[in-house]
């Protein structure tokens, strides 16, 4: 071994002079540099679907519930639509101004509610 050179011995003899690590630390930081955004990025689009699926399966159980409730509600406005219709086609003296507006309103409502159900 050189006197001038300090040098790092392992156990099978390999010789590393400090200068030579000392020139690798720069290159090992600024290859960190590159590969740390790389990494950052996979693993937080790993965390994120694993976070996105966990979600998914605890809203599962309120979704179908919300689309319970939707149906539910499409259900009633349908008969209520019936009935006004009926009412309009079979007992037109009894049709009044209020009926139209209602009749218009639970259609707007049964295709909002239609459309809301098509979302889910």
């Amino acid at each position: 071994m050189k006197p001038e050179t300090i040098t790092a011995v392992k156990y099978h003899g390999f010789n590393i002079s400090v200068s030579t690590v000392a020139t690798l630390i720069p290159v090992f930081a600024l290859g960190w540099l590159f590969v740390k955004p790389a990494l950052l990025v996979s693993i937080s689009e790993a965390v994120a679907d694993d976070v996105n699926e966990q979600v998914e399966q605890e809203i599962a159980p309120l979704n179908a519930a919300f689309k319970i409730l939707l149906r539910i509600d499409i259900y009633e406005l349908t008969k209520a639509i019936a009935r006004l219709e009926n009412k309009r086609e079979f007992h037109p003296e009894t049709w009044s101004d209020d009926d139209s507006e209602a009749l218009a309103n639970y259609k707007i409502k049964l295709s909002a509610l239609e459309e809301a159900e098509e979302e889910l």
